[in-house]
Order: structure tokens, then sequence, then C-alpha cells
């Protein structure tokens, strides 16, 4: 993982009026990157959203209702892997993997 960018810092004078006169005061100012870095993924490993043995498109529907899973990822009788995934709107999504 690369290292965080080094942050710029300035020294600038700023006056300030006082009884007697103007002073300047060091103050420091920051610029910070133009981009933030990138988070570490999070990983979760779950069983509970694959399913061990072939089904159905339907079957597989049916079981990540039950399991009330956003993400099952199944196999059909033919071995192709396949993932069902539920959009926001509550639709059932089918993804084939190649």
């Amino acid at each position: 993982m690369a290292a965080p960018a080094a942050r710029k810092t300035a020294a600038v004078k700023v006056a300030t009026k006082n009884s007697v006169g103007r002073k300047a005061v060091p103050m420091l100012v920051h610029s910070f990157p133009s981009h933030s870095p990138l988070a570490e993924p999070h990983v979760v490993r779950s069983n509970d959203s694959v399913a061990l043995r072939p089904m159905s498109i339907e079957e597989a529907v049916k079981e990540a209702a039950f399991r009330d899973r956003e993400v099952f990822v199944f196999r059909d009788h033919g071995g192709q892997a396949m993932v069902l995934y539920r959009k926001r709107d509550g639709k059932m999504e089918l993804i084939e993997v190649p």
C-alpha cells in the first residue's frame, strides 16, 4: 500500500492590530491533497450467501428471499455459476458468470 500523500504547509505572516501598531504573527496554512486515499476493502466471508447444491433460478430466488440476502451465489444444474442480486427497488437481478 502506498504511503499517504504528504501535506504541504506554508508559513504566512498575518498582520494584527494592537494598541501600539501592527505586528506580524506567524500562522501555518495547510494544503490538503486533492483526492482522498482509498480505504481498504472490508471483506466478509459468509457461507449463508452461497448455495452448496445446484438449483434452478426459481429455487435460488426463493432461497435468497428465505435467507434475506441481497447477494446470493449458486450454480445451475449445468454447473454454470450465477449470482442473484437484489436491487434497491426490491427486484432480483440475475448475473451469469462467464
